[in-house]
C-alpha cells in the first residue's frame, strides 16, 4: 500500500476517480451506483485518515466519459460525453493544488 510513503512525504496525492453513479442512482443501475458510493465512502474515509499527515484525497465524480463503457451504456453521443482529456485536465489541476487546500469531492456533470 502507498499511504505510508505518501505519508513520509508530507504531501502525497490520491485521486479516486469515482462516478457520479455514487451521486445519482438510477432504478436500473442501482446496483452500480452502490458500488460506487461504497468507493467514494472509502475515499471520504482515506481523506479523514490522512490530511494531518498532509495527504490530499480527491474522490472525482465524472459522468459520462467517451470511453468503450461510456459509448455502451450511454444515450449520448461521443460528442456530448466528457472527454478523457478533460479528466486528465482535471486530475492535473487536483495535484497541481498546494498543500494549503483539498477538494475531497468534485462532481463533474454532462451538460
Amino acid at each position: 500500500m502507498a499511504l505510508p510513503y505518501l505519508r513520509q512525504s508530507s504531501e502525497g496525492r490520491i485521486i479516486n476517480i469515482v462516478s457520479n453513479g455514487a451521486k445519482y442512482i438510477e432504478d436500473s443501475k442501482v446496483g452500480y451506483s452502490i458500488s460506487k458510493f461504497g468507493f467514494l465512502a472509502a475515499s471520504h474515509a482515506m481523506f479523514h485518515a490522512a490530511k494531518e499527515d498532509g495527504v490530499r484525497v480527491t474522490a472525482l465524480c465524472p459522468g459520462w466519459v467517451n470511453t468503450n463503457m461510456g459509448k455502451d451504456s450511454s444515450s449520448l453521443s461521443p460528442e456530448k460525453m466528457i472527454q478523457p482529456e478533460t479528466i486528465a485536465d482535471i486530475v492535473l489541476m487536483l495535484l497541481n493544488l498546494p498543500n494549503t487546500v483539498v477538494i475531497p469531492e468534485l462532481i463533474v456533470d454532462n451538460v
